[in-house]
């Protein structure tokens, strides 16, 4: 079993869909590429939705950060709608989603644009990360329920 995963059926949002897991395109690629599964036409100051249907399953103190891949964010004026999408651990398997990975796309451009079924739009980097044991003082056990604002409720 590799690092990313489809998410179980009942939190596919495309569950007639042959899923394509993150692919990283050459041995050097710091980056998985990862791929939508319609077609969406993104009209300029608006975003789309992407969810993925797929999951990550990140090793203790790593996490993985989306980005537009380069031609998506020079050719076709788009950026992710939060900047970037942070993936924590924790995210995996939870019982809101499964973890399934959502990218939101905003037009910066003037022009429409379609990011088509297939398409590789987005990359994904997983990072290592360090903390001190008292950077833990703070906080309570609690359990990951959802995405987006979840860790803050």
């Amino acid at each position: 079993m590799g690092r990313f995963e489809v998410v179980r059926d009942k939190s596919r949002v495309y569950p007639n869909v042959e899923i394509k897991l993150p692919t990283i395109a050459t041995k050097d690629s710091a980056a998985f590429d990862i791929y939508s599964n319609e077609t969406i036409t993104i009209n300029p100051q608006e975003s789309a939705w992407f969810w993925t249907d797929v999951k990550v399953k990140l090793r203790k103190g790593e996490h993985l950060i989306t980005y537009p891949r380069s031609s998506v964010g020079i050719d076709m004026n788009l950026m992710i709608a939060n900047t970037n999408g942070l993936i924590d651990k924790d995210y995996y398997n939870n019982p809101n989603n499964d973890g399934n990975i959502l990218v939101v796309m905003f037009n910066i451009g003037k022009k429409s644009v379609t990011i088509h079924k297939g398409d590789r739009f987005v990359q994904a980097v997983v990072y290592k990360h360090v903390r001190n044991t008292e950077d833990f003082g703070h906080i309570l056990k609690r359990i990951r329920k959802g995405g987006i604002g979840s860790t803050g409720k």
